[in-house]
């Protein structure tokens, strides 16, 4: 799983480790240990870091992501896309190499997919929008795409995601 302190990833991690299942978590900061979970320190968008990490894994779950509630400039849009597109990409590689492939791919990404406009209803039928975010995620669910030879994959349109906390804090 990457992404597993954030918003989203946290509450996925607890509803797993409350199930019974033994997460593994790619993360950039070391953890305290947890019940159930192997945390993996390293950094998401490189491969070496993780190439038999997912060996034996059933699902990838792929959440990580610079967050979009900064300033935009130009260094935070870089940051942005290659936080997903390099984390992703670096999971295709991976999936590719395990020597017991994941049966799925879970893989974030956003409605920002569609755009933005006022007067318009968005469904799955509608293409990608125009837009930096509407980019961005048409690059990350492409780089997901790649994975769908080796496994099944689903990628995920979040939209705005509210809850009373912020992910945990390191």
């Amino acid at each position: 799983m990457t992404g597993a302190t954030g918003l989203v990833g946290s509450a996925v991690r607890h509803r797993l480790l409350a199930r019974g299942d033994v997460v593994v978590a790619l993360t950039r900061t070391p953890r305290a240990s947890e019940s159930g979970i192997q945390w993996q320190v390293g950094e998401p968008t490189r491969l070496s870091d993780r190439e038999t990490e997912l060996d034996g894994c059933d699902a990838v779950i792929n959440l990580a992501g610079e967050t979009v509630a900064q300033r935009w400039t130009q260094s935070a849009m870089t940051k942005i896309v290659s936080s997903r597109v390099g984390t992703t990409t670096a999971l295709y590689h991976a999936i590719d190499h395990a020597s017991r492939r994941p049966r799925v791919l879970l893989s974030a990404s956003a409605v920002g997919f569609y755009g933005t406009d006022l007067e318009q209803t968005f469904d799955e039928s509608n293409g990608v929008g125009s837009g930096f975010l509407a980019r961005v995620c048409e690059q990350w669910e492409l780089a997901a795409s790649r994975s769908s030879a080796l496994c099944r994959v689903a990628c995920l349109r979040f939209g705005v995601v509210l809850a009373r906390g912020d992910g945990d804090k390191p």
